[in-house]
Order: structure tokens, then C-alpha cells, then sequence
């Protein structure tokens, strides 16, 4: 099954390759019955009427195939890239159409147009969204109601519409995110919440959400490709984006690129990215040898703020090249990464202690022509001799440094306390100010379930944008919360997976990596975002009664 699937009676299914091959399928074994041999390629859906008439697409033509002899009809030539075929209860025909017409026809037996759902040209696949209008129509389906169903080939959002008889939208529905996608608030614009690249409208006192727009898509640009690494999205799935307000403007940063707010556009101004640069190696003789092509790591900053990539704005990164796996920005525009030993998950014993550093990337400020100015080299600013494997860092509004540093395995039943396992807070001078230990970094395959004050499974610093929360996302479905000013423990949200668990909305499933927090500006109320493929938001209640004391303690054993 390829290109189109039906069911011909209670006892057979249809299917097409793409070829000249019409397959009639057992229904309950999976058998071949028969096979035909089309005089024309069958490349797109199949549907089948109740009098039992099966019709087929071939390139831009709709038409009815013959099963016995293989025949095939032209009803309707000339069509927009159609892909998908549903039949109604009176025998019309519905046909998905994409290309520059993005709708779903319906035809009648004959071929004849009688009618076109949603708007003419779909909506903008990029800007504003138009709930009349279709992206990328695909399979459809006629119910009991002669409700059109149709959706639409797009990851973001998935979006599934219903139209009625008459043609006008009914409802909609949207299908969920890759697993564990990082949304993201908005913290200088609060009524806007994001997930992937679509932006949605929130109304927190309602609880209630609309989709908004399509803020980027998928694009190269003087042969710098800007998907994610390894995805084909724009903002990183399990990374999410993170939008800082500077001096009037407003940027995103995902990953390693960065874009800015100009308009109803967000255009590049940054990227660090892989590629492939052409070398003429010298040989020993002093002779070039044959031209090749080699990986590099290349650093493009829009010099001249058009928003457009030059060949000579692009550069080797060289000092600019971020040494770990970490990357992470405050608010300021400064860029941070760590050098030493990145965090993988460890599985023979002993212990991490290689000296780690924390290095900024220093922002110098916007040129005379609005252009964004970095230093030429990554400097250190946390030099932590002690060492680890560093996990995640993130920094707050006044410059201190969050750091999750691995100490090595953790075996079964050992404590966590004394393994090098911990998360750290460093004032913008470098010097640390706080730690805490019981915390078990990474899968944690070796570790207890939770109990109260245990970070079990730390994967994630997603960002230290709070006033007094620092959230520690955990591989097993939980989110955990610490005190930005003293380091101790507030709460864990969620629920460890590997416990007894209750289906409810705080249940998080295992491979979990997500997790944003946000402290609206005009109410004080604060929201944590995560969940598993659906982007869920809470409101957490009950910090105004949380306290900080001095009180005297001592130890006696």
C-alpha cells in the first residue's frame, strides 16, 4: 500500500503502488485475490461509491477504473496536485486538492464541479492563521451528516476541519506535538504561548487557547539551512525556543540560530551551524592536491541587517564555535556554553571529575545600521575545579549561572549526596554560591523512585526566567522546583512513572524532556508548561504561601 487504500465490499480491500497495479486484497487474511494491470499510473487515493463504482487518481486527473478489465476513465483532468478521494452517501465524489488551490472539491459521478470547500488558496502556510482556509489537504472522509473531514499533511499545527453540507467551516480539531515538545511563553508579550513555530493566543482567566499564526517554516538561505539540527523543524523540538526582549527589540533564540521579531516576520540574524567547505589539500611536495570537502563548524551573523545570508558574512567559527553540547543565552543576548566533559549518560563506575568551565559568548551591542555585534571569541566565566559532566545550564536576569553536572554512576541503592552529582548556582563573578546534591543526573537507570527533596533523573535546565523558581526537568515525568535565592527544595510536579501512578493531568509520561515556567507580568501568577505530545499548561497555586527563615540547626551525628 502506497499511494491509496479502499474497501470494495465486506470481504475486499483496493489498494494502488503508484504504478500500473490495482491489488484486491482478503479483507481477513491479507491475501492477494487478484491483481490488474492499469494503462496509467495510479498515484493518489482511492474511494469506492455504495453502488460499488471505484474511482482512482492519475497525475491531475480523477477517473473511474474498471475492475475487470483494468480500465480507466478520465473524469476531471487538469486538477491542482489532488491527493486523496472520499465518496458520500449519494455517490458524489470529493477530491483533496493542494498545489496553489488548497481545497477539497466535490464532484459529481459525471466529474462535474458542484462544489469547493474552504477558502481559494488555502491559507498562508507562514503568517497569520485563517481557520478558513486549508494547508495541504489530504485524506478526507464523508460521515453520516454529510460532514466533510478533512486533513490537512502539516506538522504544525495538525490540523483536522469539519465542513458542513453547505460548505462553511463546522468545527476544528488539532492533533498533538512530537513527543515531549518544549513549548515556550512569551514573557514581554504574555497573551502569547508557543509550541514548534505556531504561536497561539491564551486566555488565562478562560483557560481557553486560539491558534494565532506560523511564525517560521523550514528554509535555506544563502546555503545556510535552518531547520533544527537533525529535525524538520525550525525551533527544536525537545529544546523549545527562548524570546528575549533587548532594548526595544525582541529575538528567539533556538538552538544555535537566532531570529528577530521585524513586523509580522521573524527574520535571521545568527546561526552556528556544520558545513561543507571545499579544501584543495597541499601535499608534502608543496604541490595542491585534489579538491575536497570537508565538515566545518561556521559562524553567520547578518552584518549588514537585511536579513539575508552573504557569502561574506559567513565565517569559520573558529573562537565563536561552542565547545559543549550546551548552548544557552540571557537576557542581554549573551550566548553560553560549556567546555569539558558534556554529560552522557554513564554505564561502567567511577566517578566524573574533569574541570568543567562555563564561557560567554559577550554581545557588544547593535552597529549603526541595527546590526547585532559579537565578540570574536567564547571568554570563561565559571571555572569549576571540582569537574563533571555538565547536563544543562541556564542564566538568570541578574547574570548568575545555573549549571546540571553529572558526577559519574550512580549505583543502585547508593546515595546520591558525595557522587559529584549536582546543580549549581554561580554568581555572574564566577563564584559558586549554592549547590545542591541529592539530585541523581541523566536517565538514572540505577535510581529510587522519588521521595520528597530528591531530584531524581535530571535532565533538563530549561531556563532560569523566573524570580524565585528554578525548574529541573526529570526524565520520568517530573518537573522539580528549587529556590533561586537559597538552592533548597520547593516541590516536584508530576508524577515518577516508575510508582503508582494516576491518570489525571499530572501525568507525565517516561522520556520526558520538556518543561518551561513563566511568571505573567501583569498578574504575578505563575505557569509551568510541559506534558508529553499536547503542550499542557498549569497554573501553579500555593507559592504565596511559601516562606524563607533563619533559623539555628545543628548537627549531632
Amino acid at each position: 500500500v502506497g499511494f491509496g487504500l479502499a474497501a470494495l465490499d465486506d470481504s475486499t480491500l483496493v489498494s494502488a503502488d503508484g504504478k500500473e497495479q490495482l491489488y484486491l486484497i482478503d479483507r481477513a487474511t491479507g491475501t492477494l485475490k487478484r491483481s490488474l494491470t492499469t494503462p496509467v499510473p495510479l498515484t493518489g487515493g482511492l474511494a469506492v461509491a455504495a453502488n460499488g463504482t471505484l474511482y482512482a487518481i492519475s497525475g491531475n486527473s480523477v477517473g473511474r477504473v474498471d475492475l475487470e478489465t483494468g480500465g480507466f476513465t478520465p473524469l476531471a483532468k487538469d486538477l491542482d496536485t489532488p491527493k486523496m478521494l472520499a465518496c458520500d452517501a449519494e455517490g458524489n465524489l470529493f477530491v483533496s486538492l493542494q498545489g496553489q488551490t488548497m481545497q477539497v472539491w466535490k464532484l459529481a459521478p459525471d466529474g462535474k464541479v458542484l462544489q469547493r470547500f474552504g477558502k481559494a488558496g488555502g491559507r498562508p502556510a507562514l503568517g497569520k492563521y485563517d481557520p478558513a482556509g486549508m494547508l495541504r489537504p489530504f485524506g478526507i472522509a464523508v460521515d453520516k451528516h454529510a460532514r466533510l473531514w478533512v486533513c490537512e499533511n502539516d506538522r504544525e499545527p495538525k490540523r483536522y476541519s469539519v465542513w458542513q453540507a453547505d460548505g462553511t467551516l463546522w468545527r476544528e480539531f488539532f492533533g498533538s506535538w512530537p513527543y515531549s515538545t518544549a513549548g515556550y511563553f512569551d514573557p514581554h508579550d504574555p497573551d502569547y504561548f508557543y509550541a514548534l513555530a505556531v504561536r497561539y493566543k491564551l486566555d488565562y482567566e478562560q483557560g481557553t487557547w486560539q491558534t494565532d499564526a506560523n511564525i517560521l517554516r523550514p528554509f535555506e538561505a544563502g546555503g545556510v539551512s535552518f531547520p533544527a539540527p537533525m529535525s524538520a523543524h525550525v525551533v527544536n523540538v525537545h529544546g523549545g525556543g527562548q524570546i528575549v526582549a533587548h532594548q526595544g527589540r525582541k529575538f528567539l533564540r533556538t538552538e544555535a540560530t537566532l531570529f528577530e521579531e521585524v513586523g509580522d516576520r521573524w527574520l535571521p540574524r545568527l546561526a552556528i551551524y556544520t558545513a561543507a567547505v571545499e579544501e584543495t589539500p597541499i601535499g608534502k611536495d608543496g604541490k595542491p592536491g585534489k579538491p575536497r570537502k570537508v565538515k566545518k563548524s561556521m559562524f553567520w551573523l547578518d552584518a549588514n541587517h537585511d536579513g539575508q545570508v552573504q557569502a561574506e558574512e559567513q565565517t569559520p567559527a573558529g573562537e565563536r564555535q561552542p565547545s559543549g553540547r550546551t548552548l544557552t543565552m540571557d537576557n542581554q543576548l549573551n550566548l553560553y556554553t560549556n567546555q569539558g566533559d558534556s554529560w552522557t549518560e554513564p554505564r561502567a563506575e567511577g566517578r566524573s571529575r574533569t574541570p568543567f568551565a562555563v564561557r560567554k559568548l559577550a554581545f557588544l551591542g547593535f552597529g549603526e545600521r541595527g546590526e547585532l555585534r559579537y565578540a570574536e571569541a567564547f571568554e570563561t566565566v565559571v571555572e569549576d575545579a571540582e569537574g563533571g559532566a555538565v547536563n544543562g545550564l541556564a542564566v538568570d536576569a541578574e547574570g548568575a549561572i545555573y549549571a546540571l553536572v553529572s558526577g559519574g554512576l550512580i549505583g543502585r541503592g547508593e546515595r546520591a549526596q558525595n557522587t559529584g552529582a549536582r546543580i549549581v548556582k554561580y554568581g555572574p563573578d564566577g563564584r559558586e554560591l549554592w549547590r545542591y546534591a541529592n539530585v541523581h543526573v541523566g536517565f538514572a537507570w540505577t535510581s529510587a523512585t522519588y521521595t520528597p527533596g530528591f531530584v531524581v533523573a535530571a535532565f533538563r535546565l530549561s531556563n532560569a526566567s523566573h524570580p524565585t523558581l528554578l525548574p529541573i526537568t526529570g526524565y520520568y515525568g517530573q518537573y522539580f522546583l528549587l529556590d533561586k535565592e537559597t538552592g533548597l527544595f520547593v516541590d516536584a510536579l508530576g508524577q515518577d512513572q516508575r510508582s503508582a501512578y494516576t491518570m489525571d493531568h499530572s501525568m507525565v509520561l517516561t522520556e520526558n524532556f520538556n518543561g518551561n515556567i513563566f511568571q505573567h507580568p501583569k498578574t504575578g501568577k505563575t505557569y509551568f508548561t510541559g506534558g508529553d505530545a499536547d503542550c499542557r499548561i498549569w497554573e501553579l497555586t500555593g507559592l504565596d504561601r511559601l516562606e524563607r527563615r533563619r533559623v539555628p540547626l545543628s548537627v549531632d551525628a
